[in-house]
């Protein structure tokens, strides 16, 4: 749910989802079939959880290697502006056709009823929800309240990422954070250079801040997501986000700044989901 995704970026046009009639999402800003992307956030976005691997094309994303299928929702204009009222719509028809990972690199001050009643209707339906914590260096409060970042405390299955930078591994200074409100980092900058990614036209660009290290965890949890159904485990998204906590890796440099301290850390959580699917389901290792 951003500003879109260039379809026909060579890193990107294999991974993109089609409905029955190859529609690639929607756009809510021209109210349209075509969500192709005038700004370039929502590529960078896209790039950074699936951008295709071993197509001779830029790089790879966190996704690469896996039938993930990027679903694109444009609610932002070129210049990223853009209306809560889309942002709702948006979760609903994501929900609606099939998503069960949707990342949002949105941040805002209106809390909204309806806001919170589309994040309750994606998660029921099983859809994990990950959300950029934002880029302002605030402290995010009940006083100094933001969403949809705010509403992650207390839903289960919505996820609120910080950003951390990769050269200090501390937290990016442009970075909101609250040890109550945002849940995890994951990387959003690396010292003053941006995190390179897929970027119109057919081409990339480096970027920083949180909205970076959102898609990240996104695609973490989609990657959860495969690994239980491949192996017939049942989960819902609370599941998924515990699954994603829960193997963080804790980090000196966020202690006062994040909730637990806690850095994304994608080789733990294979351990974690190794763990909790295949020997649980199995009753532990064979025996000879």
């Amino acid at each position: 749910v951003d500003t879109g995704v260039e379809l026909e970026h060579p890193d990107l046009k294999n991974r993109i989802w089609r409905s029955p009639s190859h529609q690639a999402g929607y756009d809510f800003i021209n109210d349209d079939q075509d969500p192709d992307d005038d700004s370039g956030h929502g590529t960078h976005v896209a790039g950074l959880i699936g951008a295709e691997a071993d197509n001779q094309e830029g790089g790879s994303g966190l996704f690469a290697k896996s039938a993930l299928q990027i679903m694109a929702l444009k609610t932002q204009d070129l210049s990223g502006s853009g209306s809560l009222g889309d942002l709702i719509n948006a979760i609903y028809w994501a929900v609606d056709h099939g998503a069960e990972a949707i990342n949002i690199s949105i941040t805002g001050r209106q809390a909204n009823s309806a806001l919170e009643d589309a994040l309750d209707y994606a998660n029921n339906h099983g859809a994990v929800v990950v959300v950029a914590a934002g880029n302002n260096g605030e402290l995010i409060s009940e006083q100094n309240f933001m969403v949809p970042v705010g509403y992650a405390k207390s839903k289960p299955g919505v996820m609120s990422v910080g950003s951390l930078d990769l050269l200090t591994l501390a937290l990016s200074g442009f970075s909101n954070h609250s040890e109550s409100f945002i849940e995890i980092t994951a990387a959003g900058s690396n010292g003053s250079a941006g995190l390179l990614s897929t970027f119109p036209p057919k081409t990339y660009f480096g970027l920083s801040g949180t909205s970076m290290a959102a898609p990240q965890v996104t695609a973490a949890a989609a990657l959860a997501i495969g690994f239980l159904k491949s192996n017939g485990v049942s989960f819902d998204s609370a599941k998924i986000e515990r699954l994603v906590l829960d193997s963080a890796m804790p980090l000196d440099s966020l202690n006062g700044w994040i909730q637990g301290k806690r850095t994304l850390d994608l080789s733990r959580l294979a351990k974690l989901l190794y763990n909790s699917a295949v020997i649980d389901t199995t009753g532990g290792f064979d025996e000879p």
